[in-house]
């Protein structure tokens, strides 16, 4: 799907082609641009803006999120997302590392819009919205659980 310039996204739900495709009409500036479309293909061409801050692999894994790069990523990708939000009414609702892509300049952009609605109900899986990450809490939890657990034998 994709070429060294651009890359072309496909839908099996017409719906999903049309919310995607009503984002990328706007040319918002953290959006990848639109080349073309083909509504008969359901299919979106657009500039190839930079790599994922993460993959499908590694969002919501929390040992992987202790590098400073992300960790420094997050206020920007909160103000990109309220930004979002403003600009068309909607909310992301999918929100992680690797639906965010930076570029050589280190610009980010925002893609896959495909859970976007006008209701909220981003997971936040990668805790990016909240500002703090809860599953250190709930990490440290479990550890003192076994910890408390294996003390009582």
């Amino acid at each position: 799907c994709c070429a060294e310039d651009r890359c072309t996204k496909t839908f099996s739900d017409p719906a999903t082609f049309e919310r995607e495709l009503s984002v990328y009409s706007r040319r918002l500036p953290y959006v990848p641009r639109m080349l073309s479309y083909d509504r008969d293909a359901r299919s979106i061409t657009m500039t190839r803006a930079g790599a994922p801050l993460g993959t499908v692999w590694d969002s919501g894994v929390p040992l992987l999120h202790m590098k400073r790069d992300r960790s420094a990523m997050k206020h920007r990708i909160r103000r990109m997302h309220r930004q979002f939000r403003k600009d068309t009414g909607l909310y992301h609702n999918d929100v992680n590392f690797k639906n965010v892509l930076r570029d050589a300049s280190n610009v980010l952009y925002l893609i896959d819009f495909e859970h976007a609605s006008e209701t909220n109900w981003e997971r936040d899986v990668d805790d990016i919205l909240s500002g703090h990450s809860t599953r250190w809490i709930v990490l440290l939890l479990g550890v003192l659980s076994v910890l408390v657990l294996f003390g009582r034998r």
